[in-house]
């Protein structure tokens, strides 16, 4: 009977400390270059009622034992390294991998990863404490750092001491621009095609024998050319009939009234596509002038492919030679050509 209490009040107990300990982590989850602690038990030695004795044949029976329990084997710190965060303090530093930031006080040196420092009154890097934090200080007469275990100091920046500014020369960038952006030119469609006879029409065919006339076209008669150019200009312009006149001549007048596109004619539909490739403001109608005799029904456009500028920004601080900052930023511009970019610095 009392056997089976001590057990079970050996495992209350141990276990106890095992929430102390998972208390206590929790407790410190925000403290700088903690290590968290893990506890580990074993079992309590037996105790043996009676030895292993011969059984028949060739084989022994096993002995008599009953277990007294458990224990507490070892409490150990679990020292991996934590994640590194940026604080925005320039004083605030990390270790990455093994070691430690030397301390000193007037009765030694200290150890510790906990990399929360300042400067106090007298230029003194310190803890929190006021521990000052050890390092090797470089000798301005010598231009040389004396490293070496017995040339560590306290770390001291002199409140007072000035650095001439000096201005930035030469900016290094590396790494990739997205092969997947690309700069297209935007295109403008007829939503439907300019027939003859039940065939797409063709820059030949005259405009009065197209199927969308329903009333011919008489010299004079005009069509009206509006939208916007690339650049966001204004387009407004008329094209006038003449006897004999076919699609081609209207194809012509709209790539007139456009300084930035140029019309074609594809599978009977008059196309307008921009000069050159990017982000665009390209819009276009066409609609029969008023007082006209004749009368043609002319398609809708569509825009179907839009105009895409594929472009990448990053950024730089430079540094004049007064010291103060300029934010520099980058754009790189896809060209239509596989892997050329063009770039373009300002501030």
């Amino acid at each position: 009977m009392l056997r089976s209490l001590y057990s079970g009040v050996s495992g209350l107990i141990n276990h106890q400390m095992k929430m102390d300990i998972i208390g206590n982590n929790i407790a410190n989850i925000n403290t700088v270059g903690y290590k968290g602690g893990r506890i580990n038990f074993s079992e309590a030695l037996n105790q043996t009622l009676s030895n292993s004795t011969p059984g028949r044949g060739t084989g022994y029976i096993n002995p008599m034992q009953v277990g007294l329990g458990m224990k507490t084997a070892s409490i150990e710190n679990i020292f991996t390294q934590g994640n590194l965060e940026n604080t925005g303090i320039i004083t605030d530093m990390a270790l990455e991998g093994e070691g430690f930031f030397v301390l000193s006080s007037t009765s030694g040196d200290y150890f510790t990863r906990a990399g929360q420092f300042y400067f106090n009154a007298d230029g003194k890097l310190v803890n929190q404490r006021g521990l000052a934090v050890q390092g090797w200080m470089y000798n301005d007469n010598t231009n040389t750092v004396g490293f070496g275990a017995g040339n560590m100091s306290d770390i001291v920046i002199d409140p007072n001491l000035i650095s001439e500014a000096v201005e930035t020369e030469n900016v290094w960038l590396s790494g990739n621009l997205n092969a997947g952006l690309e700069t297209v030119a935007e295109v403008w469609n007829m939503g439907s095609a300019l027939t003859e006879a039940g065939a797409n029409a063709t820059g030949a065919t005259l405009l009065n024998n197209l199927e969308q006339v329903s009333t011919p076209y008489v010299a004079g008669d005009t069509i009206v050319i509006s939208g916007t150019d690339s650049d966001g200009t204004p387009v407004s312009a008329t094209y006038t009939y003449a006897a004999g006149d076919t699609v081609q001549d209207l194809a012509d007048a709209i790539s007139a009234a456009y300084s930035g596109a140029t019309a074609t004619i594809t599978d009977g539909k008059i196309v307008l596509t921009d000069d050159v490739a990017g982000t665009s403001s390209t819009t276009i109608s066409l609609s029969n002038g008023t007082g006209n005799t004749g009368s043609i029904t002319l398609p809708n456009y569509v825009n179907t492919v839009p105009g895409v500028t594929g472009t990448s920004r990053t950024s730089v601080v430079v540094y004049d030679s007064l010291g103060g900052s300029h934010n520099i930023i980058i754009d790189f511009t896809k060209t239509t050509m596989d892997g050329q970019w063009t770039w373009e610095a300002s501030t």
